[in-house]
């Protein structure tokens, strides 16, 4: 690493070159290991949230969604039965989860799940042993990062840089350790964008396998990666026209025949064999058409709330020291204090990006800026346009982010190390700022028991806690999907005394035999409908954790 570095630091006089390098390349190696260990500390701490649930259903324990539907059976049950539904099956093997996602949500693509179901039937289907394969998916993002970044930079330390700002992101490190499939899309990304740019520059039919291999990768990771290939498509479009913007808006583009067949006729051919790989799973996805939207997306909200939003999400690829960030926006709770100490992340953003469209080869700025912008505008434009809050789901916003890294790595590279600028000084303070940011956000965040990113499943730790302190408690629900999945993410929490009633319906009279000698009996996420059958039935409903949807029951 230090020779690589050496040869960035050509502003430095000789003699400070190798005392320079050598003291960065150890800095660099420390967030490194940082960001390892922040990938795999305390990787079963988290609540084990009702998105995971479902990856445990379908993939590991290979059952359909229906299936947990049987256990409300209005009978008094324990949590392993609840558990049994989230554990491998001997019986039950891959090709049953596959044939059961392809008949029940074949929006999600299966290569993850197919990995997770191989993994948790060799090394056990525990929490923390789950997690692992993304934690380690996220390892190999760093050498693709890396690649990526020489292709588009030429230097090594702008690529080593764009590692320790990924290693220490608090944001990429809560999918790390998240059973689900956004480890793999990161390094699907990562892995096509470089092979693309490698392909572009060495012009063989090797490097074009090597490209329509990855596409096909990448769109069996995610279904979402069909936003890279526009990506690619616009990158090659306007990197094999004459006349580069180059900050002149007016310049026309042309295509020059020659250049046109060596670049677009061979990234064509290999995109179209990469997709066409997908065709048997698209086919599923067809099928179902009509059941792939996805209401709450659709939900009407303002723009302030939107705003709010971005201004977490950008700020939070840096700096998230906050695990309720998200909770307090949705409640109300936030303060303009919260927006304000993240003035500074947007700020850097702001002018990465400015700094990337001046100084940086107009390669490497077309690609940024496309990776950024097809990945934030397709969901932001619909919610501007029609409604909605598409673009609130961080999770989407990965290429958009990854773009952003890109950017801000480029600026402290270069303002830092790379030039003779008076305020190198100044530049590498700021780079210091940014990688304690994300060092400080994440030793915060691995030692919480939930943070944003788990959703409604947020509150779960803490109503599992008053549960499990009470004597002989009683948990009752009743059946629908969603209240079936966040039960399944409850069971990895409550104690084994507490005991389970299971409503098929939500119907007060199958309640009253629950009542018993010293038992408290609490009512997990009752719909309208059942408070009010309750309360009518002569019984008592006090809230005994208002965010987390418990009541107390009492006669």
């Amino acid at each position: 690493m230090t020779q690589q570095l050496l040869r960035g630091l050509r502003s430095f006089p000789v003699s400070l070159r190798k005392f320079f390098a050598a003291r960065l390349a150890v800095f660099l190696c420390i967030l490194l290991m940082l960001g390892v260990f922040f990938r795999f500390v305390n990787i079963d701490h988290k609540v084990f949230w009702y998105d995971e649930t479902r990856t445990a259903i379908r993939a590991i324990a290979a059952y359909p969604p229906s299936a947990v539907e049987t256990i409300f059976d209005n009978r008094i049950t324990d949590i392993q039965d609840l558990q049994a539904y989230q554990r491998a099956q001997p019986e039950r093997g891959i090709i049953t989860s596959l044939t059961i996602m392809a008949k029940d949500d074949p929006k999600h693509a299966p290569l993850y799940y197919v990995l997770v179901g191989i993994w948790a039937r060799v090394l056990g289907d525990s929490v923390g042993v789950i997690r692992t394969l993304s934690a380690i998916i996220s390892l190999l993002c760093f050498p693709c990062l890396y690649w990526l970044c020489r292709e588009l930079f030429r230097s090594s330390l702008i690529s080593w840089i764009a590692i320790a700002l990924f290693a220490v992101s608090p944001y990429h490190i809560l999918y790390a350790q998240e059973a689900r499939e956004y480890a793999l899309w990161t390094l699907a990304i990562l892995l096509s964008s470089a092979a693309l740019l490698s392909a572009i520059r060495v012009k063989k039919i090797q490097s074009w396998i090597g490209y329509a291999l990855t596409v096909g990768f990448g769109i069996y990771s995610h279904t979402l990666f069909g936003l890279i290939v526009i990506t690619h498509a616009i990158y090659v479009a306007l990197n094999s026209s004459q006349g580069i913007i180059t900050g002149k808006l007016g310049r026309v583009f042309w295509l020059p025949k020659s250049r046109l067949l060596k670049i677009g006729a061979p990234y064509l051919l290999a995109t179209f064999i990469g997709l066409s790989s997908f065709l048997p799973w698209a086919k599923f996805i067809w099928q179902k058409r009509h059941g792939l939207r996805v209401e709450h997306l659709e939900k009407q909200v303002d723009f302030l709330y939107i705003l709010k939003h971005w201004i977490f999400g950008l700020s939070s690829i840096f700096w998230d020291p906050n695990g309720s960030a998200l909770i307090d926006i949705k409640a109300g709770m936030d303060t303009p204090w919260f927006y304000l100490i993240r003035l500074p992340v947007l700020g850097l953003i702001g002018y990465s990006m400015y700094y990337l469209g001046r100084k940086a080869p107009n390669r490497a700025g077309i690609f940024v800026f496309t990776l950024t912008g097809v990945g934030a505008l397709t969901f932001l434009l619909p919610d501007l346009l029609f409604g909605g809050q598409r673009s609130t789901m961080l999770r989407y916003m990965i290429p958009s982010y990854l773009g952003i890294q890109l950017a801000v790595a480029y600026l402290l590279a270069t303002r830092g190390f790379m030039t003779r600028l008076a305020d190198q000084r100044a530049w590498r303070l700021v780079s210091a700022l940014v990688v304690s940011a994300g060092v400080l956000s994440a030793t915060i965040s691995y030692q919480a028991e939930s943070w944003w990113n788990k959703g409604n499943s947020y509150y779960n730790p803490q109503v599992a806690q008053i549960v499990n302190q009470s004597s002989d408690p009683i948990l009752i629900s009743h059946y629908s999907w969603y209240n079936a999945t966040q039960l399944l993410s409850l069971s990895h929490l409550l104690s084994p005394k507490v005991k389970l009633q299971l409503l098929a319906t939500p119907d007060a009279s199958q309640v009253t035999g629950s009542f018993r000698e010293n038992h408290q009996v609490f009512v997990y996420y009752p719909n309208d409908l059942f408070r009010k059958d309750l309360i009518e039935a002569g019984l008592q409903l006090d809230a005994a954790h208002g965010p987390g949807h418990l009541w107390r029951l009492e006669k």
